[in-house]
């Protein structure tokens, strides 16, 4: 019900956050559209755990890019949860190409609740890198892709970022921080950041899952 009510406010009220992405979209010559509902979104993106959960959902401020130079399509855009704890939201790179054919699987920062549990029961991780099995975890069924695929290169990458979330399946990749927003003064380096993963991917592609 609430995100109805946010429908109806929306036809009234002034919302910054939508006029800044607006902004950023026509400086860059961008797609824009100022809200969408999450049902008719493409089924492929409906099973990643970000959009999990049974109460509304709706997609605000939706940047598209469709620059013809890259072999990908992207869009930005605030995700909105509307959850008995409030409106959760987070802003969301959404990457999809025909170069990357990827398993289910996601990165995610480790919670304290995991690193007090390794004090006394180590897990065996397939990744080696002690530093970053010490920020996150990667879960994925396909762990041969797993441990083909993360090299050196691709993780100093996603070490260069703190508390980051990456979900990717088959062709389509997320890259977000979880419950938050990007700030409109690193939206561009977000950005940059999540073609890097993309382009890593697609290099190691020769390993990747089919």
């Amino acid at each position: 019900m609430e995100e109805y009510i946010d429908d109806f406010l929306d036809k009234f009220r002034s919302d910054d956050r939508i006029l800044e992405l607006a902004t950023f979209a026509e400086q860059y010559q961008l797609g824009f559209v100022k809200r969408d509902r999450f049902g008719p979104q493409d089924h492929r993106i409906k099973g990643f755990k970000i959009f999990s959960g049974k109460k509304g959902k709706r997609l605000r401020g939706i940047i598209s890019n469709p620059e013809p130079s890259l072999p990908c399509s992207s869009r930005i855009y605030d995700y909105h949860y509307y959850g008995d704890g409030g409106t959760k939201k987070t802003t969301i790179i959404e990457i999809k190409s025909s170069d990357i054919v990827v398993p289910t699987f996601i990165i995610q920062p480790k919670g304290g609740i995991k690193r007090l549990k390794e004090m006394f029961f180590k897990d065996r991780s397939i990744i080696k890198d002690e530093t970053f099995n010490e920020h996150y975890e990667i879960y994925s069924e396909d762990q041969e892709w797993v441990a083909n695929t993360f090299d050196d290169n691709l993780l100093d990458l996603l070490l260069s970022k703190e508390k980051i979330t990456i979900e990717g399946s088959r062709n389509y990749l997320l890259v977000y921080y979880k419950k938050k927003r990007i700030d409109m003064d690193k939206l561009i380096k977000e950005y940059e950041f999540a073609l890097d993963v993309f382009d890593q991917l697609a290099g190691n592609q020769g390993q990747n899952f089919v």
